[in-house]
């Protein structure tokens, strides 16, 4: 199976530093496609937030999507309002 992990960069620890250059283009692509792939309805709105103009204005492209609904069928995963629901207490 696949792990995913966080690492919070910290100023004071050089291990926490970035070692290379990522693109704000990539990574606001990346975030556009996570929430056009997990946010059903709520996509939209998210869309509308200024970080991700580059998309909705000026037409720039997250890549094919047409296969994500299908992994996520196959997947069994649960809808996005299911996690809004069971973390309702928060």
């Amino acid at each position: 199976g696949a792990f995913v992990a966080h690492m919070w960069r910290d100023p004071k620890n050089p291990k926490t530093q970035l070692r290379y250059p990522i693109p704000t283009k990539d990574v606001m692509r990346n975030k556009a496609r996570a929430a056009t792939g997990w946010f059903d309805q709520f996509t939209e709105k998210v869309m509308t937030f200024p970080e991700y103009e580059m998309f909705t204005k000026y037409g720039d492209s997250i890549g094919d999507m047409s296969q994500f609904d299908e992994i996520k069928q196959r997947l069994q995963c649960a809808p996005f309002v299911s996690y809004l629901d069971r973390f309702s207490y928060i």
